[in-house]
């Protein structure tokens, strides 16, 4: 999950947010799938972190 986290918060950066209307269904996708594993703490940040 860690290594999940830190790709996806590596490409929001690079995106320069998630402004556009292809990023923001691709980070809803991926918080999505991330909502399973939300008592991570890694995954718990980045979904705080991306509402």
């Amino acid at each position: 999950m860690d290594a999940a986290v830190n790709v996806a918060q590596h490409a929001i950066h690079h995106l320069g947010g998630a402004d556009s209307a292809r990023s923001t269904s691709t980070l809803a996708d991926l918080r999505e799938q991330f909502t399973a594993h939300r008592n991570a703490r890694p995954v718990a940040d980045f979904l705080n972190l991306t509402a």
